[in-house]
């Protein structure tokens, strides 16, 4: 279909990259990995994020060096995945150095199921392709390419595989491992992002707290299985990987909830520790916070222009996601006025770029007040258009004592039959060759709801 050529073309590229010599592998792989740190970032925010609170000692230049090893490690991660799809088994099984297989082998011989517990770390798929010869279940997150999806979720179980990959987040994917662990099989799971409080107990994770699944203790119970910590890591000189799959909990699942928790991070930070350049420090480990607050990974681009004594007067850009365009300076005298331009949250230079978590109309309007405390002005104009319109009448109504008045143009109300009009039908009757450009990507079994 027309709009799956793209995804066809990066896939036929990336065979290509299957076949690169070592040094030239090398050699991508690290530029990869430099390019990726010079526009990653958002990437860049959630790792020092990650790494500050997690390692409360490291200067920032220390965490700047961990991250720049990090992108490095993930500069070869994305040139070696055409790997897992191109490849045959056989061929794959050469780049993996397996250690502790045996241990596995001993549990299933007993007839018993095992869980490994694996980390985010870059190589996992690898790790998953390393247990092959075994009866595999796992869990995988949906694309929302379907093309990709479909050509992805062939690689990670070939034809030759015994393995059963289900989607996350489904109560039916859970049911179903847990019956299919009623006879001897391999669990392989990741269980150390932030997913959800209600199946979570926080505890004690390097130097802060970190939520943990309350479900790994619950599965062990529930399937008598025993849980195995792996970790798959690469070694970029050699080309290869490494797989290891160590001894079993002890007294695991136990009589506490919160002990099999601690535990759990605690094998974590072992897991972690075992090359921690190559954890997948973009993960939001840190979605929850134990006093239910959660981390703003936000930072906000702010320029002020004019008199800094005149008309305080704070300018909300469109979109939502235009940024704060410069030209709009001209309609402000600078003798007179002082003028407040910023780019609102994921949008022109405020980091991360095109981040929607904790973007919210609230989070706006608490934006504005935090910008005016900043700069201690009490009250201000305030100038807005198209959206910018709408955020404006919005903080003036949740804050009227700061505003002395509303400057509005384009006025936009946000209201269903207003975006009904931009998206769907309206405009499109205003530049119908536009329309027809813009809509050419919709699948059109969709044309009737183009939004979603």
């Amino acid at each position: 279909m027309p709009h799956y050529w793209l995804t066809w073309l990066f896939l036929g590229l990336s065979l290509l990259f299957v076949y690169l010599p070592k040094y030239l592998r090398i050699m991508i792989g690290d530029l990869t990995g430099q390019i990726l740190y010079r526009i990653g970032s958002s990437k860049k925010s959630i790792v020092d994020i990650n790494l500050k609170l997690t390692f409360s000692e490291l200067n920032p230049k220390e965490r700047d060096r961990l991250c720049r090893s990090f992108f490095r490690n993930l500069g070869h991660m994305y040139i070696n995945l055409p790997l897992l799809w191109w490849k045959s088994d056989n061929e794959l099984q050469k780049l993996i150095d397996k250690k502790g297989l045996d241990l596995i082998e001993k549990h299933l011989q007993k007839n018993q199921s095992i869980i490994l517990l694996a980390p985010h770390t870059l190589s996992l798929d690898f790790g998953g392709r390393a247990l092959s010869r075994y009866d595999v279940l796992s869990m995988y997150k949906p694309f929302k390419n379907k093309l990709l999806n479909w050509f992805i979720g062939r690689s990670r179980s070939k034809s030759t595989d015994k393995s059963v990959i289900y989607p996350r987040n489904t109560t039916t994917s859970i049911k179903s491992i847990i019956r299919k662990m009623k006879k001897p099989s391999v669990f392989y799971l990741l269980a150390d992002e932030d997913i959800s409080v209600e199946d979570s107990i926080f505890s004690d994770f390097f130097d802060t707290k970190k939520t943990a699944l309350k479900s790994v203790s619950k599965i062990s119970k529930i399937t008598q299985s025993k849980v195995l910590p792996c970790v798959c890591t690469y070694n970029i000189k050699k080309h290869k990987y490494i797989f290891q799959v160590f001894p079993e909990l002890e007294k695991f699942p136990s009589h506490s909830i919160e002990n099999d928790c601690s535990k759990l991070l605690s094998v974590l930070e072992k897991q972690i520790m075992i090359d921690l350049e190559q954890y997948m420090w973009t993960l939001r480990i840190y979605k929850n916070r134990p006093d239910g607050s959660d981390i703003d990974i936000h930072e906000l681009s702010i320029k002020e222009y004019g008199n800094k004594n005149g008309i305080p007067m704070i300018f909300l850009h469109g979109g939502p996601g235009a940024g704060a365009s410069s030209i709009y300076q001209k309609y402000f005298n600078p003798e007179k006025y002082r003028l407040i331009m910023f780019d609102q949250r994921g949008c022109g230079n405020s980091k991360p770029y095109g981040e929607v978590s904790h973007n919210s109309t609230q989070h706006l309007i608490e934006d504005i007040n935090s910008i005016l405390d900043f700069l201690d002005i009490k009250k201000a104009h305030i100038y807005g258009g198209s959206w910018g319109s709408t955020l404006a009448l919005l903080y003036a109504e949740a804050n009227p004592n700061r505003v002395i008045s509303l400057i509005l143009r384009g006025i936009f109300l946000c209201r269903k039959n207003d975006i009904q009009w931009f998206y769907q039908y309206g405009a499109s009757e205003i530049y119908p060759t536009y329309w027809s450009d813009y809509i050419s990507i919709v699948d059109k079994s969709k044309l009737d709801d183009v939004l979603s």
